[in-house]
C-alpha cells in the first residue's frame, strides 16, 4: 500500500510531535520548551549557523551534563533531524538558505508544542534559555 500524500507541514508536524512527546517527564523539559520559543528569534537575529554554534557550546558534554546542557543538546538533535546529511558549514548560500527556511517552518510546531505539551509559554522565568 503507498504512503498518502503529505504537505511539508504535515510531515514537520509528525516529526515535532514524536520529538516532543519522547521528553514530555524529561527534568530538563521546561528548559527545552523556553529553548523552543527563544531558538527562531536567535535564528533571525543571528542566523541559522551561528544559532547553531551556539547551541553547541551549550550543549557540549551533555550525556553527564546539567538538565540546562541536556536541553540544548536536544535542541540540536531535532535540528539534526530536519535536516539530515546537512554540513552548514560546507552548504552553499542557497542550500543555506533553504536550510535557514525550512527549520523556521518546522520550528512553529515546536513552539506550539512546548506550549501545549510541555506547558511552556514564552517568556516563563523558569524556562531561562541562557
Amino acid at each position: 500500500m503507498t504512503e498518502p500524500l503529505r504537505t511539508q507541514s504535515q510531515k514537520y508536524l509528525a516529526i515535532t510531535a514524536q520529538r516532543i512527546y519522547e521528553i514530555k517527564d524529561e527534568p530538563w523539559k521546561r528548559i527545552y520548551g523556553g529553548l523552543c520559543h527563544s531558538f527562531p528569534i536567535l535564528v533571525r537575529v543571528a542566523g541559522l549557523a551561528q544559532a547553531v554554534q551556539f547551541h553547541r557550546s551549550k550543549g557540549a558534554g551533555s550525556e553527564n551534563g546539567s538538565d540546562r546542557q541536556k536541553a540544548h543538546w536536544r535542541l540540536l538533535c531535532d535540528i539534526d533531524d530536519l535536516l539530515p546529511d546537512f554540513d552548514i558549514e560546507k552548504a552553499s548560500l542557497m542550500e543555506y538558505m533553504w536550510a535557514t527556511r525550512r527549520v523556521q517552518a518546522a520550528w512553529v510546531f515546536y513552539k506550539r508544542f512546548a506550549s501545549s505539551v510541555l506547558k511552556v509559554e514564552t517568556g516563563d522565568q523558569d524556562a531561562e534559555t541562557t
